[in-house]
């Protein structure tokens, strides 16, 4: 976390603030990387199951969101969808598939929490 030596910094809207954060963005645009090669390889899948492509639109529409727009929320859906499909993935005898959506879910989580701390301790809100 930067030190920050004065707290009373003219206010800066959360988003400016994300915006602005160099490693924020940097693990943030290095996670999403990866997450958009995950989406090729389900892309690939719907030559084999049609359905795949309902995978493909949520876990695109939610990189798109934190990479791009900085939506915790979406995070927090790739998480779920990660865990989900590790249920369904052991409960249907395949394995845990899905376990890489869960640990790309939790880096960008961690870096949400970061921004949020040092947004907190510059901003106090």
């Amino acid at each position: 976390m930067e030190n920050y030596e004065n707290n009373n910094a003219a206010y800066v809207s959360k988003e400016e603030f994300l915006k602005n954060k160099e490693d924020f963005n940097k693990a943030i645009k290095t996670t999403a990387i990866v997450s958009y090669v995950l989406i090729a390889f389900n892309i690939i899948t719907i030559l084999v199951n049609f359905f795949a492509i309902i995978d493909v639109a949520i876990l695109l529409g939610c990189t798109l969101g934190v990479h791009l727009s900085k939506k915790k929320g979406c995070a927090i859906a790739i998480l779920i969808y990660g865990i989900f499909s590790v249920v369904v993935g052991l409960l249907s005898g395949s394995g845990p598939l899905g376990w890489m959506w869960i640990v790309i879910a939790i880096v960008y989580l961690n870096q949400f929490k970061k921004a949020d701390e040092e947004y907190k301790a510059v901003y106090g809100a």
